[in-house]
């Protein structure tokens, strides 16, 4: 797989959708579920500060979800106001991270539960930064690309997923509330109608969107910059790139 600079992005954004303590942590404890076949590293998840591990039971990590409530800047006091309106933000880590066999880092930064309408951005958002060291890993950072994108989507129900490292990120405008093209991505239904067939595209559809993979199916390398360009010009002329919704449609976590 030839990505850019060693660091590969997995992130999915939605709309304002306000969510309480127990339905972000609810989300997150699905995500963990769906990764766990993949074995190590996703069988151990901690929290980013204090390096505890992720609760076992849904009622520690509820009351851990709530602890990470949004909050304004400190004051001149030191006080930091809670903003319930922005949800919840946190960060999980798997494996050993920073740890002796921590050649490959997986850093999970959530923003959930958010009902702030924002024009100029869309608050909820997950994003996974993998870091690797050994330029002889790249082979295992293929393999579970799939699986975190197809979680994300149905742990976390959000507008689309997109998988990208900085040259297919170039290949195209930057658009803050517009889904971006990847080497995979996932749109939602809700966003429009994907085009049955796309120039070297692998289409499938999974959950209530479409997957769009433009990864060479011989070695999985990313797509060119050329190829990305030629992809979000065509699905951007059919709409299902344009603006994802301020306000997400109410959805039950099925």
């Amino acid at each position: 797989m030839t990505v850019v600079d060693n660091v590969v992005m997995i992130m999915a954004n939605w709309g304002a959708r306000g969510e309480s303590a127990s339905e972000v942590a609810a989300r997150t404890q699905r995500m963990i579920d769906l990764l766990l076949p993949l074995g190590y590293p996703f069988v151990k998840w901690a929290e980013s500060e204090s390096g505890a591990a992720w609760p076992d039971n849904s009622e520690e990590a509820t009351a851990f979800v709530k602890e990470c409530i949004a909050r304004d800047d400190p004051d001149e006091g030191g006080e930091r106001l809670e903003r319930p309106e922005f949800g919840y933000q946190f960060m999980l880590y798997t494996g050993d991270y920073n740890g002796p066999d921590a050649n490959v880092d997986f850093a999970f930064d959530i923003d959930a539960g958010s009902s702030r309408v924002h024009q100029e951005s869309r608050m909820n958002k997950i994003s996974v930064m993998m870091m690797w060291k050994d330029p002889d890993q790249l082979g295992e950072l293929a393999a579970p690309l799939p699986f975190i994108l197809k979680a994300f989507a149905a742990a976390w129900q959000p507008d689309y997923v997109t998988i990208y490292d900085d040259h297919v990120r170039e290949a195209q405008p930057m658009r803050y509330t517009s889904p971006l093209v990847g080497a995979m991505t996932w749109l939602a239904d809700r966003l429009g109608t994907v085009p049955s067939a796309l120039e070297g595209a692998k289409i499938e559809r999974f959950e209530h969107g479409t997957l769009i993979d433009l990864r060479n199916p011989a070695d999985q390398s990313f797509p060119t910059a050329e190829h990305v360009a030629r992809v979000f010009d065509v699905l951007d002329a059919t709409g299902v790139l344009g603006e994802i919704p301020a306000i997400q449609p109410a959805l039950s976590q099925g």
